[in-house]
């Protein structure tokens, strides 16, 4: 059996990162209320874990590594919808944190 574990962005703006930088960044308009649900199709189950996070990469602020090393996993495989963004950096963080990691 694999687990599966759902990470998906809730960001309000009292939540939101206001990351100092030399770059000037704006906003996106206000998102729908619905943007962070997950599609019916992949819908979590009882048996999958979620995990919210507030930024780019799942392991920043969240509990993704612990659940993961609580379970003895040392492999993971990454899907994504901000390739160059999202799955990256979680990549890279993973690597860090000695796992393996592949893109689908």
């Amino acid at each position: 059996m694999m687990l599966v574990f759902l990470v998906h962005v809730v960001i309000t703006k009292a939540t939101i990162l206001n990351p100092e930088s030399d770059e000037s960044f704006s906003h996106p308009a206000t998102p729908s209320p619905d943007w962070s649900e997950f599609v019916p199709e992949i819908a979590p189950t009882s048996k999958d874990i979620v995990i919210t996070k507030k930024q780019w990469r799942a392991f920043y602020g969240t509990d993704l590594e612990l659940q993961l090393h609580r379970r003895g996993i040392d492999t993971i495989v990454l899907c994504g919808i901000a390739t160059d963004f999202g799955v990256e950096s979680t990549a890279r963080f993973a690597y860090e944190y000695g796992l393996s990691s592949d893109f689908c």
